[in-house]
C-alpha cells in the first residue's frame, strides 16, 4: 500500500513539473457560413466524421459530441471518404489513405494512377476498392490499393462519375453527371470491367445505392428519383424533391431532401415515401444523413441566414430531432485585431465566449463585442458599438452594464489600477480624422478630450499616472493620468506592433522592442518576444507567448522564455493563426478556419515551477478534514493554490488567495493532492477530505 501512495505522490509531482502541456488545441467552431456538411459518419463509440465543402472540403472528426474537432486534411482536397470493417478510407487529394476510423495515425498511402480526377469512393471489402473519376472512368484495386486497373464507362462525354455501388464482387451500378444531354445509370456484371446504360434521364444523377441485390434507389436534382426492383434491369420513376442524402436503415431506405419546411423520407421500395417534419424553419437546409446503432445525424448549410444557426442536428428515434451546440461562424474576418479573455469572458470580435471557448455566441446584446479592459480584480470596460456608449463590468465581464459618453466613435480603451479608466474617440464627421483621448475619475468626471492624432490602436497605464498609447504613426505618453499626453521616441515600424506589454513597472514590450526606463530608451528584445504573434504577462510575472501554434511560458515578467508546447495542430492552421487571447487559465487563437481553445489548467501547467517538496515543510491541518484546510506558510506568500483527485484532475486552481485556509467542503470524500506555490517553492501534500 505503501508503494502504491509513493507512486501515486510522484506520478502528481511529474503532473505539476512536466515541461510540456499533456494538451493541444482544440478546435471550436468547425464551420463557417457559406459551406454546407457534405458527408458524415458515426463510428461505434460515438464519435463522428463531417467532411465539409469548402475549398479542400475538409474532412473532421469530433469524439466529444462536437465540443472539439480535429482537421484530417491539410491543403489537400477530400474527395470522398468512408468506413468499413473497423478501417478509415479516404481519396485526399491524388492518394488513397488506409488507416483507422478515426484516422489518427497517417496510416498507409496509395498514389492512384496520374491522369484521372477521382471522385467516389466505394470499399466492397479489404481487398476490392472502387474509385470513380471526373472523366468516365472506374479505378479498381484487388490488393487494398496497392496497384490499380482503369475500365471505361461508355458516357456521352467524358462525364462525372458521381456514384458507384456494388452488391457483389461481380455486380455493380454507377450514375452520371451529364455534362450535356440526359445522365444515365450503368450496370455491371464483370466486377467493373464492362458496363452497360440500363436508364436514362434528363437530369443529373446524384447517388446510387442498394438495400440488396434487387432494390436499389438513384437520386436526381431535379425532384425525382429512380427505382429499381429487379437488380436494375428496369428502373422505375418517383416525384420527390431533391433529395441531398441518402442511407439504409432497418431495411428502409432513408432520405433527407428539400421540402417547405425540409423532410425527411421514408420508403420501403421507392415506389411508395411518407414523409415527416423534422424542424420548422426556413434557415435550415439538410444536405447530409448519418445513420448507425439507433444514431442519428443530419447535417445542414447556412446559406439563409446571417445568424449563428446549428450545423448539426441529433436524433435518436428519427422523429425528434435536437440541434447540437456546433453552430455556424460568419465567413472571413477571424483574424480579429481585438481579442480578449478573462476569468468569465472571451471575446473576439463579435463572438462572445464564457465557457473558455468552447461554445460561442454572436453580437450578444448584453455584453460588448469591441475592445475591452479588465483589470485582476474584475473591475472592467468595453465598447460595443462606435456610439455614444460604452459598457462596464465588476466581475470580470460575467455581467455588464451600459454607460453613456458624450463623445462618439469609441476606440481603444484603458483601466487603471484605482478603477478609473480612459476611452480614446475620433471626432465627428467634420473631423473624423483626429482622435482625442478622455480620462473618467470618480470624483471629477470626464476630462477635458486632449488630441493625440487618429487610430489609437492600443492605449494602457502602468500606473494611474503613467500610460502608453500606440497611433498608426507615432508612440504617445501621459504622465499626469491621460489628461495630457507627449509623443516620445520609439524605433519601430508602426504599422507592425501588435500591443503594448508591461512586464512590470518597468519592463514594457512593443513587438521586438523593449524600454526598462518607461519609455525613454527602446532596445531589440532578443528572445521569444521579438517572434511571438502575441504574448501576454501577468501582475505576478508569469506569462504566456505564441508563436506557431506552439506556447511558451515565462516567470520573470519576460525576461527568459521556455516552451511549454510543441503543437501538433497541422502546420498550416498554427503558422497561420492570427490572433490571441490569452489568460491564466485558457488561450483563444483565431485562424482562418475559425477559433481555437488551448486549456491550461487541464494541462500540464508548468515549466518553471519551484522544486515541489514532499517533506511536510509547510504544515496543512487539519488532515482528515471536512471543510477547511488551513496552512502554516511560515511567512511565505502564497502565489497559487490548486487541488487535485488521484487522477491529476483539477477541482480548485486558486491564484494569490486571501488568508491562510482554502474550504473543500464541496468536494466529494476521497483523496485528494494539494499543490500550494509561494515565490520560492512549490510543496505537495496529500489531504483526505472526509
Amino acid at each position: 500500500m505503501k508503494k502504491i501512495l509513493l507512486l501515486t505522490a510522484i506520478l502528481c509531482c511529474i503532473l505539476f513539473s512536466s515541461q510540456s502541456l499533456n494538451t493541444d488545441w482544440q478546435l471550436t467552431t468547425p464551420f463557417l457560413k457559406g459551406e454546407s456538411v457534405m458527408k458524415m459518419e458515426i463510428l461505434p463509440d460515438g464519435s463522428y466524421l463531417v467532411k465539409k465543402r469548402n475549398d479542400y472540403d475538409d474532412l473532421l472528426i469530433t469524439e466529444n459530441d462536437g465540443k472539439t474537432w480535429r482537421q484530417i486534411n491539410e491543403m489537400s482536397k477530400v474527395r470522398d471518404f468512408t468506413i468499413h470493417n473497423n478501417r478509415g478510407y479516404a481519396v485526399i487529394g491524388f492518394d488513397l489513405i488506409v488507416t483507422d476510423p478515426k484516422f489518427s495515425t497517417p496510416g498507409t498511402s496509395h498514389p492512384l494512377p496520374s491522369s484521372y480526377f477521382p471522385q467516389a469512393l466505394f470499399v466492397l471489402n479489404d481487398n476490392t476498392i472502387f474509385i470513380s473519376t471526373y472523366n468516365s472512368k472506374i479505378m479498381k484495386s484487388t490488393d487494398g490499393g496497392v496497384t490499380w486497373n482503369i475500365y471505361s464507362v461508355p458516357t456521352v462525354y467524358a462525364d462525372k462519375i458521381t456514384s458507384l455501388f456494388f452488391t457483389d464482387t461481380n455486380t455493380g451500378y454507377c450514375v452520371n453527371e451529364g455534362t450535356a444531354g440526359n445522365s444515365f445509370i450503368f450496370k455491371s456484371t464483370d466486377g467493373g470491367q464492362t458496363w452497360i446504360k440500363v436508364s436514362e434521364i434528363t437530369g443529373k444523377f446524384w447517388k446510387v445505392i442498394f438495400k440488396n441485390a434487387l432494390n436499389g434507389i438513384a437520386t436526381l436534382d431535379d425532384g425525382t428519383t429512380k427505382y429499381t426492383l429487379d437488380g436494375g434491369t428496369t428502373w422505375m420513376t418517383a416525384n420527390i424533391p431533391w433529395l441531398n442524402d441518402i442511407k439504409v436503415y432497418n431495411n428502409e431506405f432513408v432520405a433527407v431532401g428539400l421540402g417547405i419546411p425540409n423532410k425527411l423520407y421514408r420508403t420501403l421500395t421507392g415506389e411508395v415515401w411518407d414523409s415527416t417534419l423534422i424542424y420548422p424553419s426556413s434557415y435550415y437546409i439538410f444536405t447530409s444523413l448519418a445513420v448507425s446503432g439507433g444514431k442519428f445525424l443530419l447535417g445542414t448549410d447556412n446559406e439563409t441566414s446571417d445568424e449563428i444557426n446549428h450545423s448539426i442536428f441529433k436524433s435518436t428515434d428519427l422523429v425528434n430531432w435536437i440541434p447540437t451546440n456546433v453552430k455556424w461562424i460568419l465567413r472571413g474576418g477571424l483574424m480579429y485585431n481585438n481579442a480578449y479573455a478573462s476569468k468569465h469572458l472571451a471575446a473576439v470580435g463579435g463572438y462572445v465566449s464564457v465557457d473558455k471557448g468552447m461554445t460561442w455566441k454572436y453580437m450578444p446584446s448584453n455584453v460588448p463585442i469591441g475592445p475591452l479592459s479588465i483589470l485582476s480584480n474584475g473591475k472592467g470596460i468595453g465598447i460595443r458599438n462606435n456610439s455614444y456608449e460604452f459598457w462596464r463590468t465588476q466581475n470580470s465581464g460575467l455581467t455588464w452594464t451600459a454607460q453613456n459618453i458624450p463623445y462618439p466613435l469609441t476606440g481603444a480603451l484603458a483601466m487603471k489600477p484605482n478603477g478609473d479608466f480612459a476611452i480614446a474617440t475620433r471626432g465627428d464627421n467634420a473631423n473624423s480624422y483626429k482622435g482625442y483621448v478622455t480620462t473618467y475619475n470618480a470624483t471629477t468626471g470626464w476630462s477635458t478630450p486632449f488630441e493625440v492624432g487618429r487610430h489609437v490602436r492600443v492605449m494602457k497605464f502602468v500606473d494611474n499616472n503613467v500610460g502608453f498609447l500606440l497611433t498608426s504613426e507615432k508612440m504617445m505618453k501621459t504622465i499626469d493620468g491621460g489628461i495630457t499626453w507627449t509623443v516620445i521616441n520609439f524605433p519601430g515600424v508602426f504599422d507592425q506592433p501588435r500591443d503594448i506589454v508591461f512586464g512590470n513597472s518597468s519592463r514594457i514590450y512593443v513587438g521586438q522592442y523593449c524600454s526598462v526606463d518607461l519609455g525613454n530608451t527602446w532596445f531589440i528584445n532578443n528572445n521569444w518576444t521579438s517572434s511571438f504573434k502575441d504574448f501576454e504577462i501577468f501582475d505576478d510575472g508569469m506569462g504566456y507567448g505564441v508563436y506557431k501554434g506552439g506556447v511558451w511560458k515565462t516567470t520573470n515578467y519576460g525576461v527568459s522564455w521556455q516552451k511549454i508546447l510543441e503543437t501538433k495542430l497541422l502546420y498550416l492552421t498554427g503558422a497561420n493563426m492570427g490572433k490571441f487571447a490569452i489568460n491564466k487559465d485558457y488561450i483563444i487563437g483565431t485562424a482562418s478556419y475559425g477559433f481555437y481553445a488551448l486549456d491550461l489548467v487541464n494541462g500540464t501547467l508548468s515549466t518553471h515551477d519551484a522544486r515541489i517538496e514532499t517533506n511536510h515543510k509547510m504544515r496543512i491541518y487539519p488532515n482528515p478534514t471536512s471543510s477547511v484546510l488551513f496552512f502554516d506558510s511560515n511567512k511565505e506568500q502564497i502565489k497559487n493554490i490548486v487541488v487535485v483527485d488521484m487522477a491529476g484532475r483539477v477541482f480548485k486552481n486558486i491564484d494569490s488567495p486571501k488568508g491562510s485556509s482554502i474550504d473543500i467542503s464541496d468536494l466529494a470524500k476521497g483523496n485528494y493532492f494539494v499543490k500550494i506555490t509561494t515565490h520560492s517553492k512549490t510543496y505537495l501534500e496529500k489531504v483526505i477530505k472526509k
